[in-house]
C-alpha cells in the first residue's frame, strides 16, 4: 500500500515537472515567435516603403501602365489623323475655306473663290492644285498671311504666303493666275512728317466685315460699299487681282526668249478694236490701223508668266475686253463672276499691302527690265515674269537676260519676295487704269468712251483744278488708299522710293501705273503717269475678279 502511494506521489511530481517544463518551453516559443514576427514585419515594412520597395514598385508599375495606355492612345490618334488626311475634306469645311467667311483662327477673310477657279499652292517650287478631294492638310498650305522682316522678304524667301488661284480653258490649259487681296485697314507713319515724300511705313491689320476701324487706321475704301470713293457696290471680304499683266495667247516663251506655243488655237471675242490712233502690228500679227481697227477682233487675254504683254491696245478696248472675260466660259471656265479692268483704288490696295509687313515691308519689288526687239515686225517688247538684280536695273535691250519668276532672285520681282505674290508691279509695261480726270477733253470719248459710260463701281473719276494744270488737279483730289496724295507731295515729281509721279492734265486725262521696262529708277509700285488713252506698244492692262456668289 505504501509502495503504491509512493508510486502515485512520484508520478504526480513527475507530471508537475513536465507541466512546468512545457510551460517554460511555450513562453520561450512565444517570445521567439514574437521576435521573429517583429523581424518579419520590419523586413516587410522595409520591402514596402524603401526606394526599391513594394510601394515604389507598385507606383512604377502604375506609371508604366499609364504610359503604355497613353502611347497606345497617341498611336491610335496618329492613325486617325493619317486616315483623315487621306480622306476628302468635308464639304462644309471646304466652303469655310473658300467662301470669303472670316477665319477666327487666322484673323482674316478666307479667299472667296470664283466659281470655276482652282486654288493652288507651291511646295518645293512645284505647283499643286487643290480640289474638293484634296486632303485638309493640303488646304492648310494654301495661304498664310504673316508678318515678315525686311531681310526675309529681300532674300527671295519671303514667308508670307498669299492665296493663289488659276483659271483654265475647256482643254485644261491655264489661262490666268490670280492673287487674293484680303480686306484690311491701314495706317501710314511717315519717316519725316515735314516731308513725307521721303517715304514711310504702312502698317496693315486684316479686319472683318462690319468691324470698325482701329483708332488711327483707315479701312481701305476698295473693300467698302462706296463706289464714289473707289469702292464696290457692297462690302467685300477681298478681291482677286491678276498675278501678271495681260498677255497675248500663243506668245509664251522659254528661257531663251523663243515663243514655244505659237501654234496654239487663239480664242477671239466678238468685240472689235476701237480707234487705235497709232498703227501697230501686235504679237498675234494683227495689223491694226486707223482704217481697219473696226474689222479686227480682240483676243482674250491670258495672265501667265513669260508671256508677251497685251499691248497695242487703247484704254477703251482694254476696258471692254476685261469686262467681256466673264462671258468667255470656255476660255476661263468662270461663272457668277464680275471681271473688270483695274482702277486706281485697286492698284493702291495691292501697292499698300506690298509695302506693308505682310508684303515686302517697305521694300520695292525688283524691276522687270526686259526689252525685246520686234519679232517679224511685230510690236512685242515686254514679257511678264523676268527681272533684273535690283529695283532699278538698266533694261536689257534686245536680249532675254534676267531672273525667271520662279528663281530665288526672280521672286524678288513679286509683292511678297516669294512665288505667291503679285508680279510686274515695277516695270514691264505701263498699266492703264479705269480712272481719269473729268476735264471734258475729247480723248475721254475718243479713246475711253466705254469707261466714261460705265457704272461708277468700275471706275474712279478725279476732279480738275480751276485751270486744269498739274498742281491744281493734284490738290483738287484727296482719295484714300489710291497711292496718290498719301505718297506724293505734288503732282509733277516723285513719290515714295523715287518713283516717278505725273498727275493727269488736259489731253492726257487717264492714269497709268507701274512704269515700263526702260524706266530704270523711275518705275515702281507708287509710280504714276498720265496717258491720252491711245494704243502704244508700251501700254497694257491688268484685271480684277470678284465672286458674285
Amino acid at each position: 500500500m505504501e509502495i503504491k502511494e509512493k508510486q502515485i506521489k512520484e508520478s504526480r511530481n513527475l507530471n508537475e515537472k513536465i507541466v512546468r517544463k512545457e510551460k517554460g518551453i511555450t513562453l520561450v516559443a512565444l517570445v521567439i515567435t514574437v521576435v521573429i514576427m517583429l523581424i518579419l514585419a520590419g523586413v516587410a515594412i522595409a520591402a514596402v516603403v524603401d526606394g526599391d520597395g513594394l510601394f515604389s514598385k507598385t507606383r512604377e508599375a502604375t506609371e508604366a501602365y499609364e504610359n503604355a495606355v497613353q502611347d497606345e492612345n497617341d498611336k491610335i490618334q496618329s492613325l486617325i489623323n493619317e486616315i483623315d488626311d487621306y480622306l476628302p475634306i468635308e464639304k462644309s469645311k471646304l466652303e469655310g475655306k473658300t467662301n470669303g467667311s472670316y477665319d477666327e483662327e487666322k484673323k482674316i477673310h478666307t479667299p472667296k473663290l470664283v466659281e470655276g477657279m482652282t486654288a493652288i499652292y507651291w511646295e518645293n517650287n512645284v505647283e499643286i492644285e487643290l480640289t474638293e478631294s484634296s486632303r485638309e492638310a493640303e488646304w492648310d498650305k494654301w495661304y498664310d498671311y504673316i508678318e515678315q522682316t525686311n531681310s526675309t522678304a529681300t532674300e527671295g524667301s519671303g514667308t508670307s504666303r498669299w492665296a493663289n488661284a488659276i483659271t483654265k480653258d475647256s482643254n485644261g490649259n491655264i489661262t490666268g493666275y490670280y492673287v487674293w487681296i484680303p480686306r484690311y485697314e491701314y495706317k501710314i507713319t511717315y519717316n519725316d512728317n515735314s516731308d513725307y515724300s521721303k517715304g514711310g511705313i504702312i502698317d496693315v491689320n486684316f479686319i472683318e466685315i462690319g468691324q470698325e476701324a482701329t483708332e488711327g487706321y483707315t479701312i481701305h475704301p476698295v473693300f467698302q460699299n462706296n463706289p464714289e470713293q473707289g469702292g464696290w457696290d457692297s462690302e467685300l471680304p477681298g478681291f482677286w487681282v491678276a498675278k501678271y499683266p495681260a498677255g497675248f495667247q500663243a506668245n509664251t516663251v522659254n528661257n531663251n526668249g523663243i515663243i514655244i506655243n505659237s501654234n496654239d488655237n487663239v480664242q477671239y471675242s466678238d468685240l472689235y478694236y476701237s480707234k487705235p490712233y497709232t498703227d501697230k502690228t501686235n504679237a498675234l500679227g494683227q495689223e491694226i490701223t486707223n482704217e481697219n481697227y473696226g474689222e479686227q477682233k480682240l483676243s482674250y487675254p491670258v495672265f501667265t508668266p513669260l508671256t508677251y504683254t497685251y499691248n497695242c491696245i487703247n484704254i477703251d478696248s482694254a476696258f471692254r475686253i476685261s469686262q467681256d472675260m466673264k462671258n468667255a466660259t470656255n476660255f476661263y471656265g468662270l461663272s457668277n463672276v464680275d471681271t473688270h479692268m483695274l482702277k486706281n483704288s485697286e492698284w493702291g490696295a495691292v501697292a499698300y499691302l506690298t509695302w506693308s509687313q505682310y508684303g515686302r515691308n517697305a521694300t520695292e519689288p525688283n524691276i522687270n527690265n526686259v526689252k525685246l526687239n520686234n519679232k517679224d515686225h511685230k510690236e512685242i517688247y515686254s514679257v511678264t515674269g523676268i527681272y533684273g538684280n535690283g529695283t532699278n536695273d538698266i533694261h536689257t535691250d534686245g536680249s532675254f537676260i534676267g531672273n525667271i519668276y520662279s528663281t530665288s532672285k526672280g521672286m524678288l520681282g513679286s509683292s511678297t519676295g516669294n512665288i505667291t505674290g503679285v508680279y510686274d508691279i515695277n516695270g514691264c509695261i505701263w498699266e492703264g487704269l479705269a480712272s481719269y480726270i473729268d476735264n471734258g477733253h475729247n480723248n475721254l470719248s475718243t479713246y475711253g468712251l466705254s469707261i466714261k459710260e460705265a457704272d461708277s463701281k468700275y471706275k474712279m473719276i478725279y476732279n480738275i483744278g480751276e485751270n486744269d494744270n498739274v498742281e491744281e488737279n493734284f490738290l483738287a483730289n484727296n482719295y484714300k488708299g489710291d497711292g496718290i496724295r498719301e505718297v506724293a507731295l505734288n503732282g509733277d515729281g516723285y513719290a515714295w522710293n523715287g518713283d516717278e509721279f505725273k498727275f493727269p492734265i488736259e489731253n492726257h486725262c487717264f492714269f497709268v501705273r507701274s512704269g515700263v521696262y526702260s524706266m530704270e529708277n523711275r518705275s515702281g509700285i507708287f509710280q504714276l503717269a498720265r496717258s491720252n488713252g491711245v494704243s502704244q506698244y508700251w501700254r497694257g492692262f491688268r484685271v480684277v475678279l470678284i465672286s458674285n456668289l
